[in-house]
């Protein structure tokens, strides 16, 4: 399980999580101009915060699940009362990344992983 906050302000976010829980950033630059800002611990990746791209969309804490295959999964959702608000598509995360909405109407990211990437090369 992944997290990663999709911030109106990264700059103010990161900040607050600095401040208020002690985590260290890592920034890594990337070919979009957004920075992934990956919080960490004790070592450890916990979350990142990003630039939220929606302009509709209050900043939001998504988790992201590890799958297989994330369109299956998110047909399945559909089927069980949720939504689809992003398919896979090759220019989104290589067309790794589905993001669903439950029938409460809260966000869950279904994303596949190469095989070689663990938790802390996290996308």
């Amino acid at each position: 399980l992944w997290h990663e906050l999709l911030a109106i302000n990264p700059k103010r976010a990161l900040s607050f999580y600095e401040e208020a829980f002690g985590y260290q950033v890592k920034t890594v630059a990337r070919d979009s101009g957004r920075d992934y800002n990956v919080l960490w611990s004790s070592g450890e990746p916990r979350g990142a915060v990003l630039q939220n791209p929606f302009d509709d969309v209050r900043s939001i804490w998504i988790p992201y699940v590890r799958v297989e295959d994330p369109e299956a999964l998110a047909e399945r959702a559909v089927a069980l009362g949720g939504k689809i608000v992003i398919r896979p598509r090759p220019e989104v995360r290589n067309g790794t990344l589905a993001v669903v909405l439950d029938p409460s109407g809260a966000p869950v990211a279904l994303q596949k992983w190469a095989p070689s990437i663990d938790a802390k090369e996290q996308p």
